[in-house]
């Protein structure tokens, strides 16, 4: 079975949904669909090193994290 790209999830070839065709499923379905892609996701967010670089990047400004803490 050939596999596609989408997002960056992999997905089987044929189970592609445009975005309308995605919005026309039952709100069950759609959920069950975006579980199964955060969920094969995850480990790519946890253990990319760029990835973390990115979201760990500290410009020297305040953010709204900083923000918050200093409430």
């Amino acid at each position: 079975m050939k596999k596609t790209h989408y997002l960056t999830a992999t997905v089987p070839e044929g189970n592609r949904l445009d975005r309308q065709a995605f919005l026309q499923l039952p709100i069950e379905e759609r959920r069950r669909i975006l579980a199964e892609q955060a969920e094969a996701l995850q480990s790519c967010y946890r253990e990319d090193p760029d990835w973390k670089d990115w979201v760990d990047f500290d410009n020297g400004e305040n953010d709204l994290k900083s923000d918050l803490e200093n409430e």
